[in-house]
């Protein structure tokens, strides 16, 4: 199998430039990485908690999404201050 330069298959090209080809992979990759949100603190990247439902910073510990409104939301509801409470300073 022919790869592109970032290692997808050529089959992930979805158009062509000038010469130029872009990898639909890589797009797609890009899409989701931009929309993860970063802490306003540090500036690292969120951490997905799927138990949760929310991104949060694994460097200051902190959420990086407030609760929702619902009080009967199985993700927010009973949501700790922190995400992990054993590496509270």
């Amino acid at each position: 199998m022919e790869l592109m330069p970032c290692g997808h298959p050529k089959s992930a090209v979805t158009s062509s430039d000038e010469g130029t080809s872009y990898c639909g992979a890589c797009e797609a990759e890009q899409k989701v990485k931009s929309t993860i949100p970063k802490c306003e603190t540090c500036g690292s990247e969120g951490r997905y908690n799927s138990d949760r439902d929310a991104y949060y910073c694994p460097r200051c510990n902190i959420w990086l999404e407030g609760v929702c409104d619902d009080p009967e939301c199985i993700y927010c509801r009973d949501r700790p201050e922190v995400p992990n409470e054993n590496n509270q300073d």
